[in-house]
């Protein structure tokens, strides 16, 4: 692939092409809907096009070819977008001859006889022949139609947006990218459809990269092996959790990771630009970039490199990786950090990430370094925040609070885990049950007491329960006031009978991983602890300070370990208070 050749090119410039559709491509199979789509989306364009500059363009999925000797293009993906085009201008026929064109050929190696014959001259009438005329024949009378409930001028507008010029602009465009003559087509043609993959941006952009006009002839080979090896170096990096946890939410990850770095790399050289949403946006940027010739092909990827190595010395030094994972973590954007990184040496961004965490979670204060009045401010600060409209923020602290704590001993090696804590998806939930949340269907009722009897030793010593919940769960149907009886009478054995507001506090929330809040909603107390010490104890990942808490290492009264009671909730609050001061000890917060 050294030598593919990847462009922009406008239907405009494929009309004088002749492709051939190979024996092993299948037949034309786009369904109406499909078809429906992509005239909307090109109306769409139409329509906004206006307000574009002329160089604007509607951008097509990838065509991949392979030049052949006769001069004809082997289409090896993209066969259905390209057809769907030659129906679209074989329709509106009479209006294009009108502008002096005709539409592309399509050639078919064994099809000559039926698809390529029909396309010629659609006859509706022989759509149940067979399994080809009848998907053409659906695809052609969809796009009739959809003209048919428009005004006739659109048929004008519209052709006029598939066929602009380059240089009238405002026009649709594929990314044509041509397979080098020592690449075998068919093998090409398998590795693009093993799941219907199609070419990602990043497989496009390394084809810019890898272009052998690029490099000079005598060190062409070596260049290109040099960037191969070290763009598979750094997605080998990108492909290890912990890392790739550190940078990225784990949300729609791609399947080359390294795509990330180039969006974050678009994202910081044109942050507003008008392929905004455009999937293949940075393929956009860097293909106007190379072809402007205002930069090098090696001075790009160098800037890419020294971008990766930057995220690779925060990810290694202990302190920046758990201050700018906390940040990218609550949505700082990473170039923000990077640009930020590049004004100051590096113990001085250290000293700017925490002011920037103070200020995310507290808003802007002139508290210098006084302890006790930094601490007052922390503590009321969370006292404006509640479980409901403060939800996102107050997780923010409860993370905070873990990193913070791992900071206390400056001898620790130990690192918050961002992979397990995202992948586990860990999120706020109370620690002991609040009334509002009590289980009003009979399934999680069920579920409910299961869990209950899932630690029964923990939680009660009376055997008199056991019968009594399994009665319960055997009912049918199900017996909602024997589950309201028990319900109530185990909340009042451990104090949770009523809920104050407090207990939508900080005092009364902690981080729990995602199966546990789902299948412990509204636990009691003790029924939490079992399911989290159960997990501490078979080393599943459980957050420093979440097993603090169920452990009460933050109490200073252990004469219940069964209950969380107002005096462990305040000595927690306190310890929350005293650690984040801690942290945010001799600081300037602005």
């Amino acid at each position: 692939m050294s030598d593919s050749n990847v462009t922009l090119k406008s239907v405009n410039d494929l009309l004088t092409t002749n492709f051939f559709i190979p024996s092993y491509q299948r037949g034309y199979r786009w369904s109406e809907v499909q078809v429906t789509d992509l005239l909307n989306d090109l109306w769409e364009f139409q329509g906004q096009s206006n307000k574009m500059e002329s160089s604007g363009f509607y951008c097509l999925q990838p065509l991949v070819v392979k030049m052949k000797e006769n001069g004809s293009c082997e289409v090896v993906d993209g066969q259905q977008r390209l057809t769907t085009i030659f129906l679209i201008l074989t329709y509106l026929k009479p209006t294009v001859e009108v502008l002096g064109k005709s539409p592309f050929s399509l050639s078919f190696e064994t099809r000559s006889e039926t698809c390529e014959t029909f396309l010629k001259d659609i006859n509706l009438a022989r759509s149940d022949e067979n399994i080809d005329f009848h998907h053409i024949s659906n695809a052609y009378k969809a796009i009739g139609l959809w003209f048919e409930k428009r005004d006739g001028s659109h048929k004008i507008r519209l052709l006029q947006t598939l066929l602009n010029d380059d240089e009238v602009g405002r026009n649709v465009k594929v990314i044509w990218y041509e397979l080098p003559k020592t690449e075998d087509a068919i093998e090409a043609f398998t590795r693009l459809n093993i799941g219907k993959i199609p070419l990602t941006n990043s497989e496009l952009i390394r084809a810019l990269f890898l272009r052998s006009d690029n490099f000079g002839l005598n060190t062409r080979e070596l260049q290109q092996l040099r960037i191969a090896q070290e763009w598979d170096l750094i997605e080998k990096t990108l492909q290890t959790s912990d890392f790739w946890y550190f940078i990225h939410s784990g949300q729609n990850t791609p399947a080359n990771r390294i795509e990330y770095l180039f969006e974050l790399m678009v994202d910081e050289a044109q942050p507003d630009t008008m392929y905004s949403g455009d999937p293949y946006r940075s393929f956009h940027y860097y293909n106007g970039l190379l072809k402007s010739r205002e930069t090098l092909p090696e001075q790009e990827w160098l800037n890419l490199k020294q971008f990766h190595m930057m995220l690779e010395e925060w990810f290694h030094d202990r302190t920046l990786y758990h201050l700018t994972g906390f940040l990218i973590h609550i949505g700082v954007s990473i170039t923000e950090l990077r640009r930020e990184a590049l004004k100051r040496p590096k113990s001085s961004f250290a000293k700017f990430l925490r002011q920037r965490i103070f200020c995310e979670l507290f808003g802007k204060s002139n508290i210098t370094d006084e302890d006790d009045t930094l601490a007052a401010l922390i503590g009321q600060k969370l006292t404006e925040m509640y479980y409901g409209s403060s939800k996102p923020r107050l997780r923010s602290v409860l993370l905070l609070f873990n990193i913070a704590t791992l900071f206390e001993n400056d001898l620790s090696n130990l690192r918050f885990p961002f992979d397990s804590f995202k992948q586990e998806n860990w999120d706020i939930e109370h620690i002991s049950s609040v009334d509002s949340d009590k289980p009003d269907r009979p399934d999680s009722q069920k579920e409910w007491l299961r869990t209950v009897l899932l630690c029964y030793s923990d939680i009660s010593g009376d055997s008199a329960w056991l019968p009594q919940i399994e009665a319960v769960l055997s009912s049918s149907p199900f017996d909602k006031a024997g589950f309201d009886k028990i319900y109530d009478q185990i909340l009042k054995q451990y104090g949770e009978e009523e809920s104050s507001e407090a207990d939508h506090q900080i005092e009364n929330l902690t981080l729990l991983d995602q199966s546990t809040n789902r299948s412990y909603k509204n636990a009691v107390f003790p029924v939490k602890r079992h399911r989290i010490l159960s997990l501490d104890r078979s080393g599943t990942f459980v957050p420093l300070c979440t097993r603090n808490i169920f452990l009460k290492c933050y109490s200073r009264k252990l004469d219940d370990m069964l209950r969380w009671n107002k005096g462990d909730k305040l000595d927690y609050r306190n310890q929350i208070i005293a650690t984040l001061a801690a942290f945010f000890h001799n600081l300037e917060i602005l």
